[in-house]
């Protein structure tokens, strides 16, 4: 590496790029070139730790996707990645055409991401990342755990983050190694495992040695499939690529022998010790049955590297080895170390001159190509060519109309025929419907002179005598004679569970008569209870608490019936999903003593230790001291205080009744009747007067020397400045020396 050197890339035409500093590791650089050769932009990240690539995404409106493995701070245009100095974070990076930065999205493991791992993009233009990883891993607030070995991650992102984290593991080691989007959406994935692995509810295994798998997520982050394969070797899978037909390609490596479908690769090496691989490569049909199967290589050790596709459709396979082989019809010449090849397999299974990247259908000679409703198949191999939704052993027009669907209303009878264009005879009945006086009959129902003398397409059955055949009878069985209609649908309200057309069919329906249409969804109903929110439902969340009145208005649903349970305090909220005080007291759920308890906060001195409990009633301990109230004789102790047995602390027992309590007492068995002071030690009286003495002495004293001070100031004040003469020394009045100053104390 470069640390501690100066180093750049100069790219023709275009400014050199440099580490951001000399001391960096060194540096991520990314380029883009045009289609004739020259270079239209570049640019590069670095920071003083080591930087690698894993894997890059270009999209069809020419956006760069690029995952990163870093350590430390990763910074592109105003976004910052923060990671660990001991463990590397892996960013994907957005660049739009010109190279400008567009956003950065991070993820974090408790480990070392190992760098295996992709990129890719779905049908629907919906980008997501694979990886594997150990412990744990992140993605944004999306959390995944691994139990033993390695684990394999998917996550969907896009300019505001990720959207969603999925992943898949076993008792062992499985990792992954490519993606490629699906048609309808989601990714397929490859990789390798041990023993057994686990894709949501789907289990594969156990494996041989490894076993390489393919699986399949929805773009919602659902598992939807997954097979495992292998032989008797170490089988891995690289690379995958969807078809347009939904059809995979799948690029691998083997030590053994390997059967897939009807197909058996034989080992070419003849060496089955982890050291000598063949390189396959095969095609999987959307089915799950295996169209072709071919190894090649030779006696080394020959590993595949990348799978992309030629503008022919074809299979190319860049790949290294450290041995010559064969590869198809192709020859392989061996020169120094593992050298690296390109492979390109074209095909013509079918041999109508079509090659099988481009056929419409690789199996079925079609040279001309015809694809009647321009899906992924031609008409040979489509079992609905018009696309209606009805195959076309069942259609009766079944190179008709395209881009339509067959469905109860357009198509009435299910013949694959368009009513409005194609079908002369909507309901099959025999009666063209440009004479037929019911066209969308009961279909099944043939006339005949005996059940429609009139020959007018109507049954002349009434079933439920109420005038009206049963063909024109909006309730044939229930009788009806208004044959009233609220929504409209065509059945009769008599016999209609939904007569309102909101989607929400009796019992449900606490509002089986709106007269306004519309139709119920989670945002106008929040309940489902077929009450619009907005103007018929005063307890959007059938919790039985009037809108009015309701915490949670729109809380968790229908669960009024049990209000009287999960709703102590009445407020709407749900106690144990959405109440955090569910007694309404004030003090939160989790240090309340009595959680669910009488409802409303405590007036002062009702709640003397503060637990949550109403001491009169609820409380069987007021202080909280350990002793219940019947057997403490200081029910009101404060709760820092230490207690006895009988529930007083310290500062409230006097354990020799002489008024002093325990706490500050120093003579805690004091005979009774005695006089103690404030230590609770018994008084001496006669000390107690020498005492008094001593205090009496030293306040004569001080008053003595206080007014010997008054004169002598007097004296040389008067003596400083003119004034009145001084008066007589003997009318100066000097306290008499109290009693007893010259006794010792």
């Amino acid at each position: 590496m470069t640390k501690g050197d100066a180093c750049n890339l100069t790219l023709a035409g275009l400014d050199p790029l440099n580490k951001s500093n000399d001391d960096d590791d060194n540096a991520v650089f990314l380029a883009a070139m045009s289609p004739t050769g020259g270079w239209m932009w570049a640019t590069s990240f670095s920071n003083n730790y080591q930087m690698s690539v894993m894997d890059l995404l270009i999209t069809p409106n020419d956006e760069v996707h690029l995952a990163v493995l870093h350590r430390d701070t990763l910074m592109s245009g105003d976004d910052v990645a923060p990671g660990s100095l001991s463990e590397d974070t892996l960013a994907v990076l957005v660049l739009d055409s010109n190279g400008n930065h567009m956003h950065m999205n991070t993820v974090f493991s408790s480990e070392s991401l190992d760098g295996l791992g992709s990129l890719c993009m779905d049908y629907t233009g919906q980008t997501y990342l694979v990886t594997s990883f150990l412990d744990q891993i992140n993605f944004g607030d999306h959390e995944l755990t691994s139990f033993g070995g390695s684990h394999i991650a998917v996550g969907q992102y896009n300019s505001g983050g990720w959207l969603w984290a999925s992943g898949a593991g076993g008792t062992s080691d499985a990792s992954v190694a490519d993606c490629d989007g699906r048609n309808d959406g989601g990714v397929a994935v490859v990789g390798d495992f041990m023993q057994n692995l686990t894709f949501g509810d789907i289990e594969i295994g156990p494996s041989v040695w490894f076993d390489f798998y393919e699986a399949h997520i929805g773009s919602d982050g659902t598992w939807l499939h997954a097979a495992g394969f292998g032989g008797s070797g170490a089988d891995h899978a690289v690379a995958i690529h969807i078809t347009e037909q939904g059809d995979s390609i799948v690029l691998g490596r083997s030590t053994g022998t390997i059967t897939l479908g009807a197909y058996t690769l034989t080992d070419i090496d003849g060496l089955n010790d982890g050291n000598h691989h063949d390189l396959f490569l095969a095609r999987r049909q959307a089915n799950s049955s295996w169209d072709w199967a071919l190894s090649a290589g030779g006696p080394g050790d020959d590993l595949p590297v990348m799978l992309t596709m030629s503008a022919t459709g074809a299979p190319v396979i860049s790949f290294v080895s450290n041995d010559d082989g064969t590869f198809g019809a192709h020859p392989f010449t061996q020169r120094q170390g593992y050298d690296l090849g390109v492979w390109m397999y074209e095909t013509d299974l079918d041999l109508d001159g079509v090659l099988d990247g481009l056929d419409n259908c690789p199996n079925l000679a079609n040279s001309d190509q015809a694809n009647l409703d321009n899906d992924a198949y031609g008409d040979v191999c489509d079992d609905d060519k018009d696309g209606d939704g009805v195959s076309n052993g069942l259609d009766d027009c079944p190179t008709g109309d395209v881009g339509w669907a067959a469905n109860g209303i357009s198509d009435h009878d299910g013949d694959g025929c368009r009513d409005i264009t194609e079908d002369l005879d909507d309901d099959e009945d025999g009666i063209f419907d440009e004479y037929d006086a019911c066209p969308k009959g009961p279909v099944g129902w043939v006339s005949n002179e005996e059940n429609d003398i009139e020959q007018d397409g109507c049954s002349d059955q009434d079933n439920d005598e109420d005038g009206f055949v049963d063909q024109a009878d909006n309730c044939p069985n229930v009788a009806n004679p208004t044959q009233t209609d609220l929504d409209n649908d065509g059945l009769g309200d008599a016999c209609d569970s939904d007569k309102d057309g909101d989607g929400v069919s009796v019992p449900d329906d606490n509002c089986p008569n709106d007269i306004q249409s519309w139709v119920s969804f989670s945002w106008n109903d929040y309940d489902g209870d077929g009450c619009l929110d907005e103007t018929l439902d005063e307890d959007d969340d059938d919790d039985s608490v009037l809108d009015t009145n309701d915490a949670c208005p729109l809380g968790e649903k229908n669960w009024g019936e049990q209000a009287a349970e999960l709703d102590n305090d009445g407020d709407g909220c749900h106690d144990d999903l959405e109440d955090d005080d569910d007694d309404e007291d004030g003090i939160k759920d989790p240090v309340d003593r009595c959680p669910r308890g009488l409802v409303g906060q405590a007036q002062p001195g009702q709640d003397n230790d503060g637990d949550g409990c109403i001491d009169a009633v609820e409380d069987d301990d007021d202080d909280q001291d350990g002793v219940l109230d019947p057997v403490d004789a200081c029910p009101n102790t404060e709760p820092s205080e230490q207690v006895s047995a009988n529930g007083c602390s310290q500062y409230q027992l006097d354990d020799d009744n002489d008024g002093v309590v325990n706490a500050y007492d120093f003579c805690l068995s004091s005979p009774a009747g005695i006089t103690v002071d404030e230590r609770g030690c018994e008084t001496n009286v006669a000390s107690t007067a020498s005492e008094a003495d001593d205090e009496g002495v030293s306040v004569a004293t001080v008053l003595f020397v206080l007014a010997a001070v008054v004169v002598a100031y007097a004296i040389y004040s008067s003596a400083q400045r003119p004034g009145p003469p001084l008066p007589k020394t003997e009318t100066v009045q000097i306290p008499p020396r109290p009693a007893g100053m010259d006794e010792e104390a």
